[in-house]
């Protein structure tokens, strides 16, 4: 069969020539297979039998090019932490060489710490709530969405039919979890907002004291001046028991310094001269 030299026909017009010369029944379409029950085929064979449609085969998992953004660690711009230059810093230096400054130093950062961890909590409080208000919003949508795409394909199966084996039908509701690690979060924000006020050590040590909170800090209070008294009068008693002790050993300690003498002139017998007396 002789064709001219000027023909150019269409793909579907070569695939049907093809199929004519061959006998092979192609797809005629790029990327279609012959279906034929559970197995696909490039081509259809004139002698088989059974029922056959085109259709695409695609696997079970989604195949992309690149990697999703923000799974990847980027390196870090700083190597060292930001620790290591405020332990270099001279304040640091001072706390060490000044104990006092340094415990007040450092109860007035752990004073800022306890307020920026306060607020962090409570921010992530609210986004988190807010969160979780918006899935549940979401969930739901998605139910009612499901249910009325599934009552208006109801003839041809429902949506799982449509989708196959990836079809989703359950999403699993999280409320009571999420609702439940904010409350253990809200109780953790009490506790660092009563060590805030009160602090650690009152805390705990009048703990067991029945009560509310303004009689625990003043058994406190007065605990503290009894102890504070009572040092300072065992301290004057040790000062006036010892004080006379450490004055005798200093002073027995110390040299003991004699008068200089000084020679008397006494002249000889020879030169005295009696000289009478008159009665």
């Amino acid at each position: 069969m002789n064709l001219p030299d000027s023909w150019d026909p269409s793909p579907i017009s070569q695939c049907f020539f093809r199929t004519f010369h061959t006998g092979r029944i192609d797809s005629c379409l790029q990327g279609l297979f012959w279906i034929c029950g559970h197995r696909g085929y490039t081509w259809a064979s004139p002698h088989s039998r059974g029922t056959c449609y085109l259709g695409l085969i695609l696997p079970g998992v989604r195949v992309t090019q690149e990697l999703p953004p923000g799974k990847r660690r980027n390196k870090r711009a700083k190597d060292l932490s930001e620790l290591s230059d405020v332990a270099a810093n001279g304040e640091t230096y001072g706390r060490a060489l000044f104990p006092a400054y340094g415990a007040g130093s450092n109860h007035v950062d752990i004073l800022k710490l306890t307020d920026i961890l306060l607020n962090f909590m409570e921010e992530s409080n609210a986004a988190t709530q807010s969160i979780l208000t918006e899935l549940t919003e979401v969930r739901q949508n998605s139910i009612q969405n499901r249910l009325a795409l599934d009552y208006v394909l109801a003839s041809t199966g429902g949506v799982c039919a449509l989708i196959g084996t990836e079809c989703c039908t359950h999403v699993t509701d999280q409320t009571l979890n999420i609702t439940g690690h904010l409350n253990n979060i809200y109780k953790l924000t009490d506790k660092l907002r009563d060590i805030q006020h009160e602090g650690l050590s009152d805390t705990h040590f009048w703990s067991w004291l029945p009560g509310s909170t303004w009689i625990k800090q003043l058994l406190g209070n007065g605990l503290l001046i009894l102890v504070t008294v009572v040092i300072c009068i065992v301290f004057f008693c040790c000062m006036i028991h010892c004080f006379p002790i450490c004055c005798q050993t200093c002073g027995s300690c110390l040299p003991i310094l004699h008068p200089r003498s000084t020679p008397i002139y006494r002249p000889p017998a020879s030169e005295i001269q009696s000289t009478p007396i008159e009665m």
